[in-house]
């Protein structure tokens, strides 16, 4: 029986574990007190905990109706979950969002930014519908000419940013209920395949 698990876990390992990859989740607000006034539910008044879900909630989000405001987050890090000397393949940000339709039929739009230190870039996602809709950014370049590593993703902050002001002005809301990094990466050579030869005897071992 111990064989037939052992070759289960063999096929299913080496099969299917082929890419890496590492989800970076809001794990605080960078800022004491966030800009967006509107946080669902009130309690507790922390806005990261409104969009760090593993799976979306459309019952908790924050929202702002006013030109200009931005709500900043922290990520979770990636040492620890992304092996040390790691090729960083491609990274992208994932929101779930939507705007008020305003008086002159403008859709009230967000976007959302990155930064590593005093270097920014614009991920382009904008919530262009009335309904919750996700949307996925294009791969980032790292921002101030850098290459992505483990330390930069470590640093990365996001900050999301109300960009239409509505008619009357200030008047309709933008909408956030989800928001994550996703990165891409390649262990070095022999790291990936040592872990995974550690898990598969650490399974069997628990099969005694």
């Amino acid at each position: 029986m111990k064989k037939l698990i052992f070759s289960l876990i063999l096929i299913l390992w080496f099969g299917f574990c082929l890419a890496d990859v590492t989800y970076l989740r809001p794990d605080s607000d960078l800022d004491a007190t966030p800009d967006w006034e509107t946080t669902v539910p009130a309690s507790p008044t922390t806005h990261y905990t409104k969009i760090d879900e593993t799976s979306y909630s459309d019952a908790d989000y924050n929202s702002t109706k006013t030109l200009g405001k931005t709500d900043w987050f922290t990520l979770t890090d990636a040492t620890g979950q992304i092996t040390a000397g790691s090729t960083i393949d491609s990274v992208k940000i994932t929101n779930r969002c939507k705007g008020d339709s305003d008086d002159d039929f403008n859709i009230q739009t967000h976007t959302t930014y990155y930064k590593i230190g005093s270097d920014s870039g614009n991920s382009n996602i904008l919530p262009d519908q009335t309904t919750f809709t996700t949307q996925t950014s294009v791969i980032l370049g790292a921002p101030g000419g850098r290459t992505w590593s483990i330390a930069n993703l470590d640093s990365l902050v996001l900050t999301l940013r109300k960009d239409v002001a509505g008619v009357p002005a200030n008047e309709y809301h933008t909408y956030n209920f989800w928001l994550y990094v996703t990165v891409w990466w390649t262990a070095p050579s022999g790291a990936k395949a040592n872990e995974r030869r550690v898990k598969v005897l650490k399974l069997l071992s628990e099969d005694d």
